[in-house]
């Protein structure tokens, strides 16, 4: 008797190989043997086989199987099944006949009770099987999470970690006093050129919101919007810094975009520079160039002019629901919404 018994490799295909050239000898496979293997090639008595050496053997000796399982029949198979009650069972190491037939009587068995609903698999070798679970993690609840008993329905919401096969639920906070974990964030600094004002920056962000601070911070002016973007002036650049997050990221973005509009029309602002009203020939070009200021910003069809009975030209300048009169002499604007009043008067200056 030795083992291994397929006999592809160790004592018992040692001593085949020395033995299965003498017709005295012979060999007894006692159980299965898988397809490949020198057992199985041997059951089919050919005349010779390839020893390890690679050396072709005569083959001799007298060969016999028998059956000798230690596994259990096709009724046990079904009481340990019912048992355990598995969602899946793959069916192997067997002849892919008798696997199939198997298969068929476990399916007979089970398939008119449909409380067990099991799936059976049968592949030859090499064949991959695909296997989804849904199982049921159970996690215990600490720190701050387990200060309020929860409630039927509600959600509990925090950091799931994972020690060994136990799970712990945790507020984020709780991390270094529970585990080796630690909360981190990541600091975003963008550093972009601008030529413009501070006052030319802020009226185009009251157009994306209204949740702008104003802070002077040693020689610099610095805004904050959002509650979560820092802005701060430097000569000809803005350093924009903001602790990334989803949310912060979308706003520091739409910031970028702002900025960026302002940067591909810097000539109206240029033209519009270091001008007052002091002469009729002044006046005159104070007034094109305000029109060619505005109709560059908010469009042509915006802008027109306004000539009443008296010499007095005054400037209209109307968007969506807003409109704004504008006397270029007294450099007054007349206007119902304060914001847009208060933008076309620092676009005037």
């Amino acid at each position: 008797m030795a083992s291994p018994g397929m006999m592809q490799s160790g004592l018992s295909r040692g001593l085949f190989e020395s033995w299965c050239s003498d017709r005295k000898n012979g060999v007894i496979i006692a159980g299965y043997c898988v397809e490949g293997t020198l057992a199985r090639q041997i059951l089919n008595e050919p005349n010779d086989i390839i020893a390890s050496t690679g050396k072709r053997l005569p083959l001799k000796l007298t060969i016999e199987h028998i059956s000798f399982s230690a596994h259990t029949d096709v009724e046990g198979s079904c009481d340990f099944i019912k048992l355990l009650r598995p969602g899946q069972i793959i069916l192997v190491h067997g002849e892919p006949t008798e696997t199939m037939r198997l298969k068929h009587a476990l399916q007979r068995e089970f398939e008119v009770n449909d409380e067990y609903g099991i799936i059976f698999h049968s592949p030859v070798n090499t064949q991959a099987i695909k296997l989804s679970f849904r199982g049921e993690k159970m996690a215990k609840v600490m720190g701050q999470l387990a200060s309020n008993y929860p409630k039927n329905g509600s959600i509990v919401s925090g950091i799931l970690v994972k020690r060994g096969i136990k799970h712990h639920l945790m507020n984020p906070l709780d991390l270094s006093n529970y585990t080796d974990l630690g909360i981190g964030s990541v600091k975003q600094q963008l550093s972009i050129s601008f030529n413009g004002t501070l006052q030319l920056l802020t009226d185009h962000l009251n157009n994306l919101t209204c949740n702008i601070q104003h802070f002077r911070t040693e020689d610099r002016d610095m805004i904050i919007v959002f509650n979560a973007i820092h802005i701060t002036m430097r000569k000809e650049s803005l350093i924009i810094e903001w602790i990334s997050s989803a949310t912060h990221d979308l706003y520091a973005d739409a910031i970028l975009t702002v900025i960026l509009q302002i940067s591909l029309v810097p000539l109206p602002i240029k033209l519009c520079s270091n001008i007052l009203p002091c002469n009729e020939n002044t006046l005159l070009q104070f007034s094109s160039k305000l029109i060619f200021l505005f109709s560059e910003i908010y469009g042509r069809s915006s802008v027109s002019v306004i000539r009443n009975q008296s010499p007095q030209m005054r400037i209209c300048v109307k968007v969506d629901t807003r409109s704004a009169l504008i006397d270029p002499i007294n450099m007054v604007v007349e206007c119902l919404d304060d914001q847009f009043c208060y933008q076309i008067y620092n676009y005037m200056k």
